[in-house]
């Protein structure tokens, strides 16, 4: 049983993703139709009169909601990880560091693509915010009006925000409570504050639930990060995924290292004292700039000319020889022959 809820997600969720698409799209229309008629202008009236201090709270943990910094950092991470990846002397850092950028990959095109789907449909659908109830009411449209007042419906925020925390739920089952939890508020704040309705939240929230969980659809027919089983849909590479944890701190520090630490002690000694050392890891400039034309092996199908270096370890029948060091105490292998596995000796950094 923990092994279930380690890997699945939370029961009521799994129940509303197995149900038919008919179903599904019966339920969604019928509980906004029902908020846009009776629970919008009720909420809206209540939330006009908060205290403002409680509003200037709430204002604030709208803003986290942004999806800007989100895609900034993942993007960012991927091509750090790809660089990383190509650049490593070591098969089993290779392997890691792919894998890791697998892992933010997925994290960025939920937030994208299903942000992209959320503006897209509220500026086609055209639903006028609460600023304007007064004069309009709550269920006014004015589609392709591509004006912000009329863009409340579906709320972008929430969104971006359940697909990140959607992301993060099938990346590690076991917090996916507090994740969701904290998805809610931050998606509560934009009707708390008058900037949307709550149909328009709920109608975000489903819109970030359905398609990140549409992209590991897409994943696991790739069979890339995810797989799917007799059980359910399955996230590839578990225990590679823990080595990664303690390897990908290191990967980061090593580009900061070369990108940031360098050029600013290379201009801060000037032409006095020229660094002749051999470089001690990490990614070059140039190398940085061409990472986004290797991003393509990280969804490569086991199908195409590229080589999958995670499947290749995963697969069960794969030639026996030299394994990286997460596999190698896991496969009943001789793990004293082979390199000793970082994960068996808490503490033990990975050598290279």
């Amino acid at each position: 049983m923990q092994e279930r809820l380690n890997r699945k997600l939370p029961a009521w969720v799994e129940r509303i993703v197995h149900l038919s698409r008919r179903d599904k799209l019966v339920l969604i229309g019928s509980v906004i139709a029902f908020g846009m008629f009776f629970i919008d202008p009720a909420v809206y009236r209540w939330a006009r009169d908060l205290d403002p201090n409680v509003r200037a709270i709430f204002k604030f943990i709208t803003d986290i909601g942004k999806s800007g910094w989100v895609l900034i950092l993942t993007g960012t991470l991927v091509m750090t990880c790809v660089a990383l990846g190509y650049r490593a002397s070591h098969r089993r850092l290779r392997i890691g560091r792919l894998y890791a950028g697998q892992v933010i990959a997925f994290i960025f095109l939920a937030v994208a693509t299903t942000g992209i789907a959320a503006s897209l449909l509220k500026n086609s659908i055209g639903r006028a915010r609460p600023k304007l109830f007064e004069l309009d009411g709550s269920f006014h449209f004015s589609p392709f009006a591509f004006d912000s007042d009329f863009a409340s419906f579906p709320s972008g925020h929430s969104t971006t925000t359940f697909a990140l925390a959607t992301a993060l739920a099938l990346l590690m089952p076991r917090i996916a409570v507090p994740i969701y939890a904290a998805a809610a508020w931050i998606a509560a704040s934009r009707f708390l504050t008058g900037a949307h309705y709550v149909s328009d939240v709920v109608a975000g929230a489903a819109l970030g639930i359905g398609g990140t969980l549409l992209l590991r659809e897409v994943m696991c027919r790739r069979r890339s990060l995810f797989e799917r089983r007799a059980e359910g849909a399955h996230l590839r590479g578990q225990r590679l995924g823990d080595w990664v944890l303690t390897e990908l701190p290191d990967a980061v520090m090593a580009w900061i290292r070369s990108v940031v630490v360098a050029p600013v002690m290379g201009l801060w000694r000037g032409d006095k004292q020229k660094d002749t050392r051999p470089p001690r890891g990490g990614v070059s400039l140039q190398e940085l700039a061409a990472a986004p034309e290797g991003m393509g092996a990280l969804f490569a199908s086991p199908h195409s000319r590229v080589s999958d270096p995670i499947e290749a370890d995963l697969a069960p029948d794969a030639t026996p020889g030299p394994l990286p060091m997460p596999f190698a105490a896991h496969r009943g292998g001789n793990a004293e022959a082979s390199e000793p596995c970082p994960l068996a000796g808490a503490g033990t950094p990975p050598q290279q």
